[in-house]
Order: C-alpha cells, then sequence, then structure tokens
C-alpha cells in the first residue's frame, strides 16, 4: 500500500511499480483530496505500474480481453461502489486499460482535471459520466487497434536463419526485434552481477525444491502458457495464456519443441550473452 499521509510505500515486493505510481501523482498534484474515484486512481496506477509481481502490459492484456470478450465492461466500474464490489482481478485490468486509453486519447493536462475533478475530501460515491469521457468511437478504435501481444508472439516467418544459441534441448534465434525460441524446457539465463547473496522469492515458490543461483530470468512454457519473470525485481514481465485470448490458440509445438517470439525489449541484455540453463518442467 501506499501510506499518503508519509509518503511510505509499504509492500512484500522487490519493484512495486503500482504503488510508486499511487505515490507519484499525488505529489505530481501536491494538495489532492484525500478520496479519488478508483476508477481513476487504481486504473492510472495499472496503466502505467501494473500490479503487484505484474508489468503493466501483462494486467492490459488481460483487460483487453475482457472487454472484447464481453465480461464486465469498463462502463460497469464508472459508479465507485460498482467498482469496489467487482473483484479486483477484473476492475483493475478493465480501468488501466481505460486510463491507458485516456493517457493516449487526451492530453495529460486533461487527464489530470478528469483526476481532480471526481476527487474529494469525502468518501467517494459517485458515478463518472461519460460526457466527462471520449466519444465511445474513439475507444473503440483504440480496442479494435490495441496490439494482441507486443511481447510474445505465435505467428512469425519461420526463416529465422541467424542461430545464435543451440543446444539438443533448444534454439535461440534473433532476427530485428525479437528472439525466435525453440524449447522443450523451461530455461534459466544469468549475468555476471549476482553476488550469490540475493534470493529471488517468486522462483523459491514456483521451484520449493531446487536451488536458486542468481539467476535473472525465467522463461516457462507449456501447451496453453508462456511466462517470462524477472527474477531480480520478481516481476512477470511477459505472458501469453491460450484461455485468456479470444481464439484460444495453443503454444505452437513442432517435433516436441515449443516455438514462439519474445521481443528484445523485454531483457535488459542480450540473451544470447547469458549463461542459460535448462529447468526441467
Amino acid at each position: 500500500m501506499c501510506n499518503l499521509a508519509y509518503d511510505y510505500l509499504i509492500t512484500t515486493f522487490n519493484c512495486h511499480y503500482h504503488e510508486l505510481l499511487h505515490l507519484l501523482i499525488n505529489y505530481k498534484l501536491k494538495n489532492l483530496p484525500l478520496y479519488t474515484h478508483p476508477f481513476l486512481q487504481e486504473g492510472f496506477a495499472v496503466a502505467l505500474g501494473g500490479r503487484g509481481g505484474k508489468e503493466p502490459e501483462v494486467i492490459l492484456n488481460l483487460g483487453c480481453f475482457l472487454e472484447k470478450s464481453g465480461f464486465p465492461s469498463y462502463k460497469d466500474l464508472l459508479n465507485s461502489n460498482n467498482y469496489k464490489s467487482n473483484d479486483a482481478s477484473m476492475s483493475y485490468p478493465l480501468s488501466g486499460l481505460y486510463n491507458d486509453f485516456l493517457l493516449k486519447e487526451i492530453s495529460i493536462e486533461k487527464y489530470l482535471k478528469l483526476y481532480l475533478k471526481f476527487s474529494s475530501s469525502n468518501n467517494i460515491t459517485s458515478t463518472i459520466s461519460t460526457s466527462d469521457l471520449p466519444a465511445e468511437e474513439d475507444w473503440l478504435n483504440f480496442l479494435n487497434e490495441y496490439p494482441d501481444n507486443e511481447r510474445i508472439k505465435l505467428d512469425f516467418d519461420k526463416n529465422y536463419l541467424e542461430k545464435s544459441v543451440e543446444h539438443p534441448a533448444f534454439t535461440i534465434s534473433r532476427q530485428d526485434d525479437y528472439y525466435l525460441f525453440s524449447t522443450m524446457e523451461n530455461l534459466l539465463f544469468s549475468d555476471s552481477d549476482n553476488d550469490g547473496k540475493y534470493q529471488s522469492k517468486i522462483f523459491n515458490e514456483l521451484f520449493p525444491n531446487s536451488i536458486y543461483n542468481g539467476e535473472k530470468y525465467l522463461l516457462r512454457v507449456n501447451d496453453t502458457e508462456i511466462d517470462v519473470y524477472n527474477l531480480y525485481t520478481n516481476n512477470l514481465i511477459a505472458n501469453y495464456a491460450s484461455g485468456f485470448t479470444i481464439n484460444m490458440k495453443p503454444v505452437p509445438k513442432e517435433n516436441g519443441y515449443y516455438k514462439f517470439l519474445l521481443n528484445k525489449d523485454l531483457f535488459d541484455e542480450d540473451l544470447t550473452d547469458l549463461q542459460i540453463k535448462i529447468m526441467e518442467n
């Protein structure tokens, strides 16, 4: 949580962008009233900061799925009481996606005015009117043009000729802005910066019977899901789950090898310069 009275962040997460965003927008607005409509307050923090343990794109992709698939719409969350009565696993992604739209559609000055308009010294019980928001047509255009998943791609040109790392259990090739993976197993990536004292909480939760040796990235893959973790921040930085897509497409598999693309922007380093270790499924 963000304790606004003292500007403290209280968290069990290594890297909690969401709560930091609460602090930063309050710092920007200076004399902000105590209460803000949760659709804007939480939506802003999700749009730019994700949620604890999950980076923004992971949450926003879920919001896009919820809106497109006919689950609760953002309109169901414009009433503050309705927002609070919905499970955060739905309200946060939906409001985050809509706030992402607002931040891109209107100027930041107009966004901050809207944020202030629905902030009060009394507990918020109001409804945000659609007249205060951009035209529905603009939202639908944004939704239709929203990229399915820019960090993980299942459809790709197979003519990746630059094979950078080859192993009997996996191959990593490079082309343009992506790495092409062909792997049978989960993979761990290590750099040389870890002093051996740090322990990754998420690694120990996922693999309680294994020893953590300072690896920075974890790639987990199976027939229906791809997860990429930064083990230094303990954040899920990219995710594909077929059950949360419109077409329910499984992870492509050929001769026992899962094949997919990962955007290079996910990583601070060139993956092919790191030490790679197999983590059996």
